[in-house]
């Protein structure tokens, strides 16, 4: 029980974050509707580019995913 009620206290902060991040894509303005992600890596860093659309649906794929799982444990 105590393990399930610790699952879904995670869930739920996972839950909030992922919201926090599609307020974040839905309220700024992307430059060229990119957002870019610089990864550090060795040798040499990489830029990454996302559409600001693919942030959304990634995002809403994952919230939707959270809420099964939270809904499957309940």
């Amino acid at each position: 029980m105590e393990k399930k009620l610790i699952k879904q206290k995670q869930i739920l902060e996972d839950i909030e974050m992922a919201e926090d991040i599609m307020r974040l894509a839905n309220t700024v303005s992307f430059y060229s509707n990119r957002f870019s992600l610089i990864v550090k890596s060795w040798p040499q860093d990489k830029i990454l580019y996302f559409s600001q659309s693919l942030i959304k649906r990634v995002i809403k794929n994952t919230i939707s995913e959270l809420y099964e799982e939270l809904r499957e444990l309940q």
